[in-house]
């Protein structure tokens, strides 16, 4: 499973939140892939610890949905993949996400459909989630490190601009960009959900393609950017 690399984008304000249950998941169903766990908001950036095939990283930015890019542009070796797949602290797998993510359109799982393709995702908006080939981003590079960020009293600032970046590199990267099948499905039937039991209603959307539900802050409701999971 060395082709591709899970990468999760977490925050020390709430990773002690979100990220058990997931890894919980990770654990229980992954057939080998390595993880990365990217914890921004720190004051210097080290490898934390490695459980396994899971590495944990501690950054210094607090670059919202980019830090774990941001720190994989300035310190490579800590991917040890060409390919990796980049996922929010807050989502839950379903059980077949595993089996799914062997079928994506990758040049070593699904030659004929995916030559010159160097980035994969979910029709826009996808918050960024989404398989990205590391050249990619190491040819975006200038463009992507002009949204790091280590100030927190400008987050507010910095999600209404994540907003409009939102896909930025996918979008950048049409050429060689391709879309999974099915549109993500959001639950608007449903009411928001308390998924981390803190008081933070989020908006429930089902990626079909790689079943795994994605549970957005309701800043689209509010307007308010929360530090809260």
């Amino acid at each position: 499973m060395d082709k591709l690399t899970i990468v999760i984008n977490s925050t020390k304000t709430y990773a002690h939140i979100t990220l058990p249950p997931l890894i919980e998941m990770i654990k229980k169903f992954n057939p080998g892939f390595r993880v990365l766990v990217v914890i921004g908001n720190h004051d210097i950036k080290r490898v934390a610890s490695v459980e396994d095939y899971i590495t944990y990283v501690e950054s210094d930015n607090n670059s919202l949905d980019y830090t774990g890019i941001i720190t994989i542009l300035e310190e490579p070796q800590i991917l040890l993949t060409e390919w990796f797949l980049y996922l929010h602290d807050t989502i839950e797998l379903g059980p077949t996400f595993f089996n799914r993510l062997l079928n994506c359109y990758l040049p070593e799982y699904n030659p004929e459909n995916s030559k010159n393709i160097t980035s994969v995702s979910f029709r826009f908006p996808s918050a960024n989630l989404g398989i990205y080939n590391i050249n990619c981003i190491k040819r975006l590079k200038p463009a992507i490190l002009q949204l790091k960020n280590k100030d927190n009293s400008i987050l507010q600032e910095l999600k209404s601009l994540s907003i409009v970046v939102e896909d930025g590199i996918f979008r950048m990267n049409m050429q060689e960009h391709r879309f999974f099948m099915t549109p993500p499905e959001p639950k608007w039937d449903e009411p928001t959900v308390d998924k981390y039991n803190t008081g933070v209603k989020r908006l429930k959307e089902y990626y079909p393609d790689l079943d795994l539900w994605k549970f957005k802050a309701s800043f689209a409701l509010s307007y308010t950017y929360t530090m809260s999971p």
